[in-house]
């Protein structure tokens, strides 16, 4: 039977007899890619091509007398190989291979994608409300859609990003890509201002995935790779920047458990975004077949999920000429953490399906004083201070940034406004 492998230099083939076992094909393996068996990591998780994987971790084929077919590989089937071994791979011929080089040639030779060993940034830690306000949405939706965050803290000199809020732009999204919304930049400049009163900056971005009864064959998809480049993109934005991704999984009883997982789009991929060598939607494969079935007036997002971004030119990856590349080479992991933050995020999230209302206000102000919190205590919460700020001055929701952040008493005079807006005055 015939098995597509993936290993950090492309996907390969090879063929074993049916009921051939774990270490047969390792046998196959090294005479066919050249790789000693002893230096093959097998596995069915891509994770484990990941670098800085730890590779003991990956046992699901490590016994190398368990027959392929009990571990479910089957005709066809894709299985990952980890491994040390520096090989040669030959470069695609091509017919035109002895025209004239041209300077996109030149440019093309000299683009060569590389791994990037060490993430920018030490550790990220989510606060615990936040992050879980964020997922909680998902199942209340039954996660059939994408959705993204931007996350604002501080990060450390050690590196250490610190997210305490996640802030939910306006956005239009479907089981494959997610966007902002167009005219959002009102908002996202509200965002950025609080964030600044609070002494907090961007740091990065979340997104959660829809629910799949079947995990995806990569890790990350190439309209999430875009995502991820070109939220790390803008100016201002520095090489700390990490992004989160949120999983849903059907555990046995059919239900979905979420698991955190964070990267950083490698340099190289965000110099690469920035130069504009990711090509656009109508570059990749089945465009055309779509167009037929459904018209040309059609969302096109489907053929961005898959595990390789498409380059606008050929670049070198593995001494290979490619267009297609692999996204496992432009992620680096992040270890990720969680704490407890001194804002709650109880008041409802903004730009959500039920919009927020004065009544939220007013529920969330009763809570408070029903619990004997002091009244700074009460607006110690950025998705509220971020829906006064629709209704307050910009200068006065700064002062009032100022008093939460410093844990100072709120002036009267603001109480009373915001007792006012609630309809408690």
């Amino acid at each position: 039977m015939l098995l597509r492998i993936r290993t950090k230099d492309g996907m390969e083939r090879v063929t074993v007899t049916e009921g051939a076992t774990v270490g047969q094909l390792k046998s196959a393996l090294e005479a066919g890619l050249g790789v000693p068996a002893a230096q093959q990591t097998l596995s069915l998780e891509q994770k484990v091509l990941l670098e800085g994987a730890d590779l003991s971790a990956f046992r699901d084929m490590a016994d190398d007398r368990a027959s392929l077919n009990s571990l479910n590989v089957r005709h066809g089937s894709v299985v990952f190989c980890a491994h040390g071994t520096e090989r040669k791979v030959a470069a695609t011929v091509k017919p035109n291979s002895f025209r004239k080089m041209t300077m996109d040639d030149l440019f093309a030779k000299q683009t060569r994608i590389e791994r990037q060993e060490a993430p920018a940034c030490a550790t990220l830690s989510l606060d615990r409300d936040a992050a879980n306000a964020f997922q909680s949405y998902g199942h209340q939706t039954g996660f059939n859609a994408m959705r993204m965050g931007l996350l604002y803290g501080t990060v450390d000199e050690q590196g250490n990003v610190r997210a305490e809020v996640i802030f939910e732009p306006p956005q239009d999204g479907n089981h494959v890509v997610v966007e902002r919304a167009q005219g959002s930049e009102a908002a996202q400049e509200k965002a950025d201002a609080l964030a600044s009163s609070l002494g907090m900056r961007r740091v990065g971005l979340i997104f959660s995935r829809v629910l799949h009864e079947e995990e995806a064959e990569f890790t990350v998809s190439a309209a999430e790779m875009r995502l991820m480049a070109a939220e790390a993109a803008p100016e201002g934005m520095d090489e700390s920047f990490v992004s989160v991704a949120v999983k849903p999984e059907l555990n046995e009883e059919g239900r979905a458990e979420v698991h955190f997982e964070a990267f950083q789009a490698s340099k190289q991929c965000v110099d690469i975004y920035k130069k504009g060598l990711f090509a656009n939607t109508e570059a990749y494969d089945g465009v055309e077949e779509i167009r037929k079935e459904e018209g040309e007036d059609v969302d096109l997002s489907e053929v961005l999920d898959v595990g390789s971004t498409r380059m606008t030119k050929d670049v070198v990856v593995a001494g290979r000429d490619v267009k297609d590349v692999d996204n496992d080479f432009f992620l680096v992991p992040v270890k990720i953490l969680d704490h407890a933050g001194p804002l709650g995020a109880s008041f409802p999230v903004e730009n959500r399906l039920i919009p927020q209302t004065v009544n939220e206000l007013r529920a969330h102000l009763q809570g408070g004083k029903s619990k004997g919190l002091p009244y700074v205590q009460i607006l110690s919460d950025f998705h509220l201070l971020l829906f006064l700020a629709k209704h307050m001055d910009g200068g006065d929701i700064a002062l009032l940034a100022d008093a939460v952040r410093a844990g100072n008493p709120v002036a009267e005079g603001y109480q009373l406004i915001i007792e006012a807006l609630a309809g408690l005055a």
